[in-house]
């Protein structure tokens, strides 16, 4: 049985909605990167919306890639309305945040 090898890093670019209407397929894309790479990042600085439903597809994520020993870290810093939405439902995205400079570390670890 030989091993796969997987990749380093894979970066998903989230852009327009992040909510109920796109969960199936964000949550297969998610699923797909985590089981592809050692440190998925998501970037949701071009989202238009995103709804508990997409916080809850990211919080999953985290934590699939935690039991697996991976990475997974949201790009930060977030635009104004998202931080705004999930500061509103008092959920704490700051463990899954990573700024560029974070980022450009986790690349070379």
């Amino acid at each position: 049985m030989s091993e796969k090898k997987l990749e380093e890093i894979i970066t998903l670019q989230w852009t327009g909605t992040a909510g109920i209407e796109t969960a199936k397929s964000r949550q297969k894309e998610l699923v797909k990167a985590l089981q592809a790479a050692n440190k998925v990042i998501v970037d949701i600085s071009n989202i238009d919306d995103i709804d508990i439903t997409g916080i809850q597809l990211l919080l999953a994520a985290k934590k699939e890639a935690d039991a697996s020993k991976k990475n997974f870290f949201v790009k930060s810093p977030l635009p104004a309305s998202i931080s705004s939405f999930i500061s509103s439902c008092s959920i704490n995205l700051d463990p899954l945040l990573a700024s560029e400079e974070d980022l450009k570390e986790a690349e070379n670890a």
